[in-house]
């Protein structure tokens, strides 16, 4: 077994003998939530432009993804571990879109708004999902931190962009 599958076992394992399992599914798809919060509240204030650019960098991301599928192939940890989780994602780990979403919704929230609850319940949101990722063995630590540097880079190059052509105040 490999340094990666033994960390991911003993972070799955530790999560899974606390008895968080039914949690962890709840927190793993409120990456929906982050989305449409940051579309809804963009919408709200007219912010077209951002909104353009949130689709934009997820469409990047997705495509990515499925670049990466046409070469490289990695069974997710459960797979391999044999544990028995009900699933009906495909069997590509790498990387976690999950984790892509969520954080490069909480990065446009971050940009969006001043608002310091936002700001950070996104960023935790974020952080929460990432961590749901691990503890039901969908994804290995590199595919999570993957999803994490593809979104952040994404934002920064969205955000220089945004930054240098439109000028809409933060409000």
């Amino acid at each position: 077994m490999g340094f990666e599958l033994t960390i991911t076992q003993a972070i799955y394992s530790f999560f899974n003998n606390l008895g968080l399992t039914e949690f962890w599914w709840v927190i793993t798809n409120t990456y929906v939530i982050l989305c449409i919060g940051f579309l809804l509240f963009a919408f709200l204030q007219r912010r077209w432009v951002l909104i353009a650019f949130y689709v934009g960098c997820n469409a990047i991301g997705f495509g990515l993804k499925e670049l990466i599928t046409l070469f490289y192939l990695r069974a997710r940890p459960y797979s391999i571990l044999n544990l028995d989780i009900k699933t009906n994602l495909t069997q590509n780990s790498f990387y976690s879109t999950h984790t892509f979403v969520a954080f490069i919704s909480a990065f446009f929230i971050f940009f969006l708004t001043k608002n310091k609850v936002l700001r950070i319940s996104g960023i935790v949101l974020a952080i929460l999902i990432s961590i749901s990722r691990f503890a039901l063995a969908q994804h290995y630590v590199s595919d999570v931190l993957a999803g994490f540097l593809i979104a952040f880079i994404l934002y920064l190059i969205a955000k220089k962009v945004y930054e240098k052509y439109y000028t809409e105040k933060i409000e």
